[in-house]
């Protein structure tokens, strides 16, 4: 009895709607990482690396989404050295995801001087005779001399722009290496190559390009030993900007190496060994 009032009310139960019957299961929701690639996922590798080419978010890595990618080697197609999330090509990683380093070409301007880092110029090579040092850096002066040749001391630094011309007359003559050229002082230019005497390394050789290649401050046009840097213009009769050969005051030679007096002393005469030889101009 009892138990056919138990199915009974079971029966009542569910005729009378008492209790759902339930519907069929529902599809599982679409996961990033499952390693199906779903709607709205431009990839799905099965895994939550984010810095592989496939990011945790399931989009394709890119460079400037942030992420550093860490899956290729150095010269393979999308490698990442940094990626600071910008499109700045200034800062210590450019635009293209790669390391700023000085010689890059670009100036960096994420820091200040003093800072490591620091980037006053960067003109892409390693030349330091130029208007940008190997190091990125203005190269400072207190005088033309002290810039290369074919650049001005401007505010201590050595720039492109030449200094205004001073004016000169017969009370206010000029001071050596320049002439006075309608009530103006300019440079003297003796070779005719557009380098100025004061700053030529070769003063007597016309050599425009001003090439050194030994970097002793005599240009090849006129050093004996273009490949060995033995040069210093010390005991001369004026000493031009990186060392370069002089005119002799009284001989016409144009001078090599270094001049020291015979005996360690002066002599009577000014009598000279020369060590390093000469060339005739």
């Amino acid at each position: 009895m009892k138990k056919t009032l138990f199915l009974c009310s079971l029966v009542a139960l569910t005729a009378c709607g008492g209790g759902d019957s339930p519907g069929p299961a529902a599809p599982p929701s679409a996961t990033c990482g499952d390693g199906t690639v779903d709607e709205g996922e431009a990839c799905d590798d099965g895994n939550t690396d984010v810095t592989d080419a496939c990011a945790a978010n399931c989009q394709l890595a890119r460079c400037g989404d942030g992420i550093t990618r860490r899956d290729l080697s150095l010269g393979a197609e999308g490698f990442e050295d940094c990626d600071d999330g910008n499109e700045v090509d200034h800062d210590g990683c450019r635009a293209n995801c790669v390391g700023a380093v000085c010689g890059d070409g670009v100036v960096r301007l994420d820091k200040s001087e003093g800072e490591p880092g620091y980037e006053s110029c960067d003109d892409g090579n390693d030349n330091d005779f130029d208007l940008c040092t190997a190091a990125c850096q203005r190269q400072r002066c207190d005088v033309d001399r002290d810039c290369p040749p074919t650049l001005w001391c401007r505010d201590q630094r050595c720039g492109e722009e030449p200094p205004e011309a001073p004016e000169c007359s017969d009370d206010a003559p000029c001071e050596e290496g320049f002439s006075c050229r309608e009530s103006l002082c300019i440079p003297d230019d003796s070779d005719g190559d557009g380098i100025a005497d004061v700053r030529d390394n070769c003063p007597g050789f016309a050599n425009e390009d001003q090439a050194d290649g030994d970097r002793d401050g005599a240009g090849d046009a006129c050093d004996p030993n273009p490949a060995r840097p033995d040069y210093r213009a010390g005991g001369l009769r004026r000493r031009p900007p990186q060392g370069g050969a002089m005119q002799a005051a009284d001989q016409g030679y144009r001078i090599r190496g270094r001049l020291r007096p015979l005996d360690g002393r002066a002599t009577a005469n000014g009598s000279h060994r020369l060590r390093g030889g000469f060339r005739a101009p």
